[in-house]
């Protein structure tokens, strides 16, 4: 796996509450989860395979 490009982005309050739960419940890191969300987006609009 390639070594992934760090990204700055800041979140809303409600939005960072909601990310840090589902890392915790999942025992990831909130880096993993964002990723994880937006790939799963971008797969669903076919612009990632």
């Amino acid at each position: 796996m390639t070594k992934a490009e760090p990204v700055s982005i800041r979140f809303d309050d409600e939005v960072m509450v909601v990310l840090k739960k589902l890392a915790a419940k999942d025992d990831r890191t909130i880096s993993y989860v964002v990723n994880k969300l937006v790939t799963e987006q971008l797969k669903a609009r076919r612009l990632l395979k």
